[in-house]
């Protein structure tokens, strides 16, 4: 996969995830929430499956500075709007809170871990596995927590307000695009964290 055809795919992918959310394609009621769990899976399928295969992508992703692989994180900041759209009303504590706070913290930890990166810490490359770790866990979480809390059949924990809000433009948006797109991003980011213990190894043999 080139870098014109990625760009492509990407803007194909972010086009559905546009006219899904404005046409109500992702709004489910008593049906399983089908369309949106696909839409944040199988960006995430898709990209496993040219990733492993070692082509273009993979060329691609592997000569980025793992800093540019991290920066984009900073973007989650932008969850904070899940807790101001709970003081709005329109999304459950249960789901703003925790996946408000989590996305925040990942945001904004992200220049601090690009930072660390450069540095000479010796177990940066633990608390960089760490990271990536909670990032991803606190995207599904936060995916979890909205089809539990969603106006869905799987909805256990629905009540008034529910998650549909995040069915809709603009906020279908983050789980239909954003969110596989930092999953992935974390899974690249976990796979080259191999390469920080490499550059630790040689500046100990260097030293010794």
């Amino acid at each position: 996969m080139s870098g014109r055809t990625l760009t492509i795919v990407l803007l194909a992918w972010f086009l559905f995830s546009l006219i899904g959310g404005i046409s109500g394609f992702f709004v489910t009621t008593t049906a399983p929430p089908v369309a949106l769990g696909l839409a944040v899976i199988l960006p995430i399928v898709l990209f496993l499956f040219f990733y492993v295969k070692q082509g273009k992508l993979y060329g691609m992703l592997q000569k980025l500075d793992l800093r540019f692989i991290v920066l984009p994180q900073v973007g989650r900041i932008l969850g904070l709007l899940f807790i101001v759209d709970y003081f709005r009303g329109l999304l459950p504590p249960e789901f703003a809170w925790p996946a408000g706070l989590g996305d925040f913290a990942i945001g904004v930890t992200a220049p601090l871990i690009a930072y660390l990166l450069r540095s000479n810490y010796a177990h940066k490359r633990e608390v960089f596995v760490i990271w990536n770790v909670l990032g991803i866990v606190d995207l599904v979480d936060a995916v979890t927590l909205g089809i539990l809390h969603s106006q869905s059949s799987f909805g256990i924990f629905a009540g008034d307000p529910n998650t549909a809000l995040l069915s809709v433009f603009p906020r279908n948006l983050v789980p239909t695009f954003l969110v596989p797109i930092f999953i992935i991003l974390h899974i690249v980011a976990l796979y080259r964290s191999k390469e920080i213990r490499a550059v630790n190894d040689r500046a100990t043999a260097t030293s010794g």
